[in-house]
């Protein structure tokens, strides 16, 4: 496979709340999702939470959290699983980034 970078729809922000265009910018290409993961892994530490595993056609698709806001984030999947109703469901919303890594190194970011 080519390395490259696929970044669609993006907004990331990340916890140092830096802008878009510059961390859009400072993404190399991966060769595939391995090595995606430790470049995350690497820069956003514990902020890179891992999530579940999906499949797009014949691809594997790992997805990641990226949590800008730790408190919202905890008390929003607290109030998701005991089924009640959210507080602030915005701020829970805003509270994190969801990132699809595929198994070729595709990055998909959104908010």
């Amino acid at each position: 496979m080519n390395d490259y970078k696929w970044v669609e729809k993006a907004w990331v922000v990340g916890p140092d709340m830096n802008s878009t265009d510059q961390n859009i910018r400072k993404i190399p290409s991966f060769s595939d999702n391995s090595d995606a993961i430790k470049w995350f892994k690497n820069k956003y530490e514990d902020k890179f939470v891992y999530i579940t595993l999906d499949h797009i056609d014949d691809q594997k698709m790992y997805i990641y959290y990226l949590i800008l806001d730790e408190v919202a984030f905890r008390l929003g999947m607290k109030q998701l699983e005991k089924n009640t109703t959210m507080t602030d469901p915005m701020k829970f919303l805003g509270s994190h980034q969801k990132i699809e890594l595929y198994e070729y190194g595709h990055i998909h970011i959104a908010h």
